[in-house]
């Protein structure tokens, strides 16, 4: 069995074993959340202190919920592949799921998404899994925290209408030597970096006919552009 193959089985074993857990985590929250429901309804009995400790842990369950069950979606392997999706709500997606991650870093994040960009064919799980991606890099490459800058947005060349996705950060940078390699499978600068990170965004935005565009400068900071056709995805997918 080839590198490949063993790391391609380790992924696949990782992944039902983050899905097992997710529905684990989810049974138990399930009853604690009915239980908070319960309290809630006792709220007259309760003092105004206890009152608002209920409700303040009933908010963080409900948040709890949605992160377990966007997981669990994320995990689970498209039936329809491609379909009609709204960028923006992606990306929204995306930085919930990261949230915990980005106050961790102390990141600041600024995000200016485009409102009415039209909705267009791309697969929602895939194209979740490249932003989360490139968000978290751009977090992970700040020191002591700092500014990651996500926009949308649409632009017309030649009477062709693209939808434009970029992230931006203030990090380290990317050496120019290693700006060609670091789309290559097993490439990686990290200690515990397993290298398929960006090759896997690679890949999929080829599946997308999507355009990648890195843009760095050593200690001023990196920036990557996704560059959609919906017109060329529209001709494809469509029935």
């Amino acid at each position: 069995m080839s590198e490949n193959q063993i790391q391609d089985n380790k992924l696949q074993i990782l992944g039902k074993l983050t899905a097992s857990l997710l529905h684990e985590i989810r049974n138990p929250l399930s009853a604690v959340k009915l239980n908070l429901d319960y309290m809630k309804m006792l709220k007259d009995e309760m003092n105004s202190e206890l009152a608002e400790t209920v409700y303040s842990c009933n908010d963080a369950v409900n948040r709890m919920e949605y992160l377990v069950n966007s997981l669990l979606d994320f995990s689970r392997k498209s039936q329809n592949g491609f379909e009609i999706g709204d960028i923006n709500r992606t990306t929204e997606n995306a930085l919930e799921i990261l949230n915990g991650q980005l106050v961790k870093l102390k990141v600041k994040l600024e995000s200016e998404l485009e409102p009415g960009l039209p909705n267009f064919y791309f697969n929602r799980n895939k194209i979740l899994q490249v932003f989360i991606n490139l968000i978290s890099n751009a977090a992970e490459s700040l020191e002591n925290g700092g500014v990651v800058k996500i926009r949308t947005f649409k632009r017309v060349l030649e009477d062709q209408q693209f939808i434009i996705w970029q992230i931006d950060d203030n990090g380290v940078g990317i050496e120019t030597e290693n700006q060609s390699k670091i789309f290559n499978d097993f490439y990686t600068s990290k200690e515990e970096g397993t290298g398929l990170g960006l090759s896997v965004c690679k890949n999929i935005l080829d599946e997308h006919d999507a355009e990648i565009i890195l843009t760095s400068d050593i200690g001023t900071g990196t920036q990557f552009k996704l560059i959609f056709d919906p017109k060329l995805l529209q001709a494809k997918y469509e029935d």
